[in-house]
């Protein structure tokens, strides 16, 4: 999308029912620091996130600019994303903002998601959730080094 805006090209749209699940610049620094500060306690054989609220591409891209163009599913793309698969449940702990997905069963029921994570189900962002994304991405210049 950065390249099209550059060369004031539409943005592709795949379907306008597409989802996705985004996290903001600041949530992504907080899983890094979290995944470092894991590993120096010797923890290992995780996955880490966090859970994530989707955003419908057609209207992040309206956000973005007015020129957008629905080009059409391609072979094998989905609508929507997966976070955390049924068959991942019982490998997931959540600890405070954090989903973890270890190597082993986690047995303590409690602490374990009930149900898969996706886009189908999670909470939408917020105008001003998207807004305040595409600014950070707009303020963070190192982005332009690669696009």
């Amino acid at each position: 999308w950065l390249n099209c805006l550059k060369s004031n090209k539409p943005l592709p749209i795949t379907d306008i029912r597409m989802t996705r699940l985004m996290l903001n610049y600041d949530e992504v620094s907080e899983i890094i620091e979290k995944v470092i500060e894991e590993a120096k306690k010797g923890v290992g054989g995780i996955v880490l996130s966090k859970i994530m609220k989707k955003v419908e591409l057609y209207r992040l891209a309206n956000n973005i600019s007015k020129k957008t163009k629905i080009v059409g599913l391609r072979p094998g793309e989905d609508l929507n994303e997966d976070l955390i698969t049924e068959s991942e449940l019982e490998f997931s702990e959540l600890k405070d903002s954090y989903i973890y997905i270890r190597n082993e069963i986690n047995k303590n029921l409690n602490t374990r998601l009930k149900e898969p994570i996706s886009s189908e189900n999670s909470l939408d962002m917020t105008d001003q959730e998207i807004s305040q994304m595409i600014k950070s991405i707009n303020e963070n210049s190192f982005l332009n080094e690669y696009y």
